[in-house]
């Protein structure tokens, strides 16, 4: 995610967009793999939670960035 986010930076127009959509993707890849990792005991579930509410504070503000008004 942060390396999609700081790599838009460098683009304008379509390909910007696409590196925030790739961020957006990665955050939510990130928010499954929590959970999985949750349910089968590889992390502690309130360290799993501080980590899953950052990633989607991340994927929201990639959310905005690709629907601004």
């Amino acid at each position: 995610m942060p390396l999609n986010l700081a790599e838009s930076g460098g683009h304008d127009g379509g390909n910007r967009r696409l590196r925030y959509q790739s961020a957006f993707g990665s955050a939510q890849e990130t928010k499954a793999a929590l959970h999985i990792a949750r349910c089968l005991g590889y992390v502690d579930a309130a360290d799993a939670e501080r980590a899953f509410r950052l990633a989607d504070r991340i994927a929201g503000a990639c959310w905005r960035m690709l629907h601004k008004r």
